[in-house]
C-alpha cells in the first residue's frame, strides 16, 4: 500500500466529485474493489491510473508521483471542440512509464547538483 497515492487518489475523486458508484459504472469495477482503492486496501496499478485518465482525466504522473496537475490541461480545455483520439491502454502505460522514466532521470540529475 502506497499512502502518498491512495491519499493523492482521494483527493483527485473529492475535487473532481467523483463518486464509488462512477468508478463502478464507467470502469466496470466492483462496489467492494472501488471502495478498496479508497481506503488503500488494493493497490492503484499502472493499468487502473490511465483508466482513470481516459475517463476521468486524471493525470497519471499526478497520481503516482505528485508532478503536473491533477487534471490532464488537454482535457481541461478543448476550445476547438472536436475529438480527442483515443489511445490504447499499451499506448498509455508506456506514455506512464516514459514519464516516470524522465521524472526519475530528471530528479537524480538535480540531486546531484
Amino acid at each position: 500500500m502506497n499512502d502518498k497515492i491512495t491519499n493523492r487518489y482521494n483527493e483527485a475523486l473529492t475535487k473532481l466529485k467523483i463518486k464509488n458508484k462512477d468508478i463502478v459504472e464507467k470502469l466496470n469495477y466492483s462496489a467492494t474493489k472501488a471502495s478498496d482503492f479508497k481506503t488503500g486496501k488494493n493497490n492503484i496499478t499502472p493499468e487502473f491510473a490511465l483508466e482513470l485518465e481516459k475517463d476521468f482525466g486524471i493525470n497519471p504522473c499526478w497520481l503516482f508521483f505528485g508532478y503536473g496537475e491533477l487534471k490532464k490541461v488537454d482535457q481541461l480545455i478543448n476550445l476547438d471542440g472536436d475529438e480527442k483520439e483515443v489511445m490504447s491502454y499499451e499506448e498509455l502505460y508506456k506514455k506512464v512509464n516514459d514519464l516516470a522514466t524522465s521524472v526519475k532521470e530528471i530528479k537524480e540529475k538535480y540531486e546531484k547538483d
